[in-house]
């Protein structure tokens, strides 16, 4: 699945859509566009590649019919600088993306606060196993026993 692909997917959860409710949705708002189950499988597998419409016109049709914003779909959450102003946006962006996504997954939105909850696990998580052990009689660098 490709990255588009998968934000695709995020927004798809997020709304609450299967692809072919996607396809329906876009076809109701473009009716000239040729939007099937198929051509969503397609955009999910392998982006826009091999699919009528740029990546772009792709997007912001796919944000209108799931309400998500367009950036999502063409960026994700990489690479978009973050103010103050809008960082409580993004931040309930991620949160409903999340909730889609366990949606999708389990039948079941997340209970409030669980996104902060698995988020702070994670940092933890990754902070512990990046951080060599200094206990006494070990050498950091290699976790082993000095020679």
């Amino acid at each position: 699945m490709s990255d588009f692909g998968r934000r695709i997917r995020a927004a798809r959860g997020y709304a609450g859509l299967s692809q072919a409710e996607l396809a329906e949705a876009i076809k109701a708002r473009h009716p000239t566009w040729e939007v099937s189950l198929p051509t969503v499988k397609r955009l999910e597998k392998r982006g826009a590649d091999g699919v009528k419409g740029s990546q772009s016109q792709w997007s912001e049709r796919i944000a209108a019919a799931c309400g998500v914003p367009r950036w999502f779909l063409e960026r994700g959450f990489e690479g978009i600088a973050v103010g103050d102003d809008d960082l409580e946006e993004r931040v309930a962006v991620l949160e409903r993306v999340f909730n889609g996504l366990l949606l999708a997954s389990a039948g079941a939105p997340a209970p409030p606060g669980e996104l902060a909850r698995r988020l702070e696990a994670l940092l933890t998580s990754a902070q512990g196993r990046s951080r060599p052990d200094s206990s006494p009689g070990m050498d950091a660098r290699r976790g082993t026993e000095p020679s």
